[in-house]
């Protein structure tokens, strides 16, 4: 039997799962630290696949400062808790975010003239690119309350079908 493709993350067997660190797929739980320790597991390891399994996940707001990262979500949503908390911040290079459902708990249009949340935002380092090479595909993001998905300094970023529902400012500002 021989190998045809031959995958980063196969050659690693770097697969994580942030239920193994203690996400809660029901929502019941703030799951902010668990999943916040597998995004560092990843990076610890030099990159690798984080495969959420389908469930609902509350967060306050998630940071993935690493290389070589691919996001999967189908199935799963993550839930901002905080209206003015960006639910995923991204500063690194090389990195797929896919297949999630993004929202905020917010209702009303008067909530979001006074909230500054996100669904992802690309950091900017202080003085040069923050991120090279980020895939942003097939994310549904509903009631932010600001802009949906925005950037700041990066390069090769690439925006695939994303659905963008009743946001507070840009769906999409790049």
């Amino acid at each position: 039997m021989s190998l045809t493709k031959v995958t980063y993350s196969m050659i690693n067997g770097s697969l994580y799962n942030p239920v193994d660190y203690g996400a809660d797929p029901t929502g019941t739980v703030d799951s902010t630290n668990a999943i916040q320790d597998a995004i560092d597991a990843v990076g610890a390891a030099g990159g690798g696949v984080l495969f959420f399994p389908p469930g609902g996940y509350k967060v306050t707001g998630l940071t993935c400062y690493t290389n070589n990262v691919a996001m999967y979500g189908y199935g799963a949503q993550l839930y901002g808790t905080d209206k003015d908390a960006t639910i995923l911040r991204v500063k690194g290079n090389d990195i797929h975010i896919e297949g999630f459902e993004m929202t905020h708990d917010v209702d009303t249009q008067a909530d979001w003239s006074t909230k500054t949340g996100r669904a992802i935002y690309l950091e900017p380092n202080v003085s040069q690119v923050g991120c090279k090479r980020i895939t942003i595909d097939s994310i549904y993001a509903h009631n932010i309350s600001q802009i949906s998905i925005s950037g700041d300094r990066y390069e090769d970023v690439r925006v695939l079908g994303c659905t963008v529902e009743h946001c507070g400012g840009a769906g999409i500002l790049m």
